[in-house]
């Protein structure tokens, strides 16, 4: 909430109201967020277990990007193709684009890379 209006109030007696009055919104709002996230729990829309013990264990604001991760995860499918010395093989089917994707991980240096070499991550090394 934006507390200067289009003109800018014609007194300092009027601007002080208006700065008071915004900071009084932000903190109830504030104040009924930390309310909600102590006293209400979020409406589970999995059954998987995971989801309920993250409700538990965070803040609802915590919660609802947990969730949204896992509901990215849950658009994923990897099935595991073949092994070639420290090298598997995985088939990844992406949902939500309807494409499929061969991923090479090797598990000695703890890399994967998509066989297009497009995507690449280096988990192993810090």
């Amino acid at each position: 909430m934006h507390f200067l209006t289009n003109t800018f109030p014609a007194t300092l007696a009027k601007f002080v109201v208006k700065f008071d009055a915004a900071l009084m919104t932000l903190w109830e709002n504030e104040h009924d967020a930390d309310h909600d996230s102590k006293y209400k729990n979020p409406t589970l829309i999995t059954c998987l277990p995971m989801e309920k013990q993250l409700r538990d264990s965070y803040t609802n604001c915590i919660f609802y990007k947990c969730r949204a991760e896992l509901a990215r995860c849950m658009e994923l499918q990897c099935e595991f193709g073949s092994q070639v010395d420290s090298n598997a093989i995985y088939t990844v089917t992406y949902f939500a684009l309807n494409r499929t994707f061969e991923v090479v991980f090797n598990h000695s240096t703890k890399e994967g890379a998509c066989i297009c070499r497009l995507f690449e991550t280096d988990h192993g090394k810090e």
